[in-house]
């Protein structure tokens, strides 16, 4: 592409260089803290405390499909690879996470990890505290 020399073109490559730089510019925006007793603060947009709540009761539902299916003597793999495949809307927290831990399960059982310590790990997920928000009146 050639450029041509003239005080229109300069002053579209000083845009375009201006535009540029400001892209490259670091730039974040907080958008939730999640302190450890629980509280938020922030808006969640992502809804990340919702997907954080989901986790837990997706993991072992997952779990639970595995337990059901070995102690009927079937292979569970069917029925994992159904979760896996759900269609699911976006925000659809629970169903994302079913469809995570059951995908991952499928993914990592046949490498040689040992099968019992997965599902401990589905089964064990850690117990989250309950969510708030300070109201705006308490920060005396």
């Amino acid at each position: 592409m050639e450029v041509l020399a003239s005080p229109a073109s300069s002053v579209i490559i000083h845009r375009y260089r201006s535009a540029v730089m400001a892209l490259s510019e670091p730039f974040s925006k907080i958008d939730m803290i999640l302190f450890e007793d629980g509280q938020l603060a922030g808006a969640d947009t992502g809804k990340f405390t919702a997907e954080l709540q989901c986790r837990k009761p997706a993991a072992e539902f997952v779990a639970k499909q595995i337990r059901l299916a070995d102690a009927k003597g079937r292979d569970p793999k069917p029925v994992l690879s159904a979760l896996a495949e759900v269609p699911h809307l976006r925000d659809d927290f629970l169903a994302n996470s079913t469809k995570h831990y059951a995908a991952d399960f499928l993914r990592h059982e046949g490498i040689g990890l040992r099968r019992e310590g997965l599902l401990r790990n589905l089964e064990n997920r850690p117990v989250l505290p309950k969510f708030y928000r300070r109201d705006v009146a308490d920060s005396s």
